[in-house]
């Protein structure tokens, strides 16, 4: 609770929106209801009601794209390669580093934020493919003429 808060803290003064989850059944109902605005998740692999693993698996059912961090004690390769498999963006052992957390969430929101940009160009420039594929014909030929 003590890092939670000690987190939540220097996150609520860099970002606009942050929530707060108790444990994993809180969190994603957060995620469930606000996916279009989460930029990022930071969750501890063991808490109450419902674990960040299960957590993560119910995200990634909504959205496989926002990035996910993983703090824990653990060092087992069970956990390691469940976060693996379900796509986690980050994986901190405690006693977690604060400035590599937050270095990571920003990396995180520039990946994603390029990525949106990307996605957005590319429908852009598909339009208006669309559009030219629908007013022209194009025919191409040799240097005799011929098609």
């Amino acid at each position: 609770a003590h890092a939670r808060n000690t987190l939540t803290a220097i996150l609520v003064k860099l970002f606009k929106k942050v929530f707060v989850a108790e444990d994993g059944r809180q969190g994603l109902e957060y995620f469930k209801r606000n996916h279009e605005t989460i930029d990022v998740v930071i969750s501890d692999i063991n808490m109450p009601h419902m674990s960040g693993m299960e957590m993560l698996e119910g995200i990634r059912l909504i959205n496989k794209e926002t990035p996910f961090i993983f703090t824990t004690a653990h060092l087992e390769n069970d956990f390691l390669l469940g976060a693996i498999k379900n796509g986690v963006y980050y994986y901190a052992n405690k006693p977690v580093n604060i400035k590599d957390i937050i270095y990571k969430v920003q990396e995180a929101c520039k990946a994603q934020y390029q990525y949106v940009i990307a996605m957005h160009n590319h429908k852009e420039a598909q339009s208006y493919l669309n559009v030219i594929n629908q007013v022209a014909i194009v025919s191409k030929s040799d240097l005799f003429g011929d098609i």
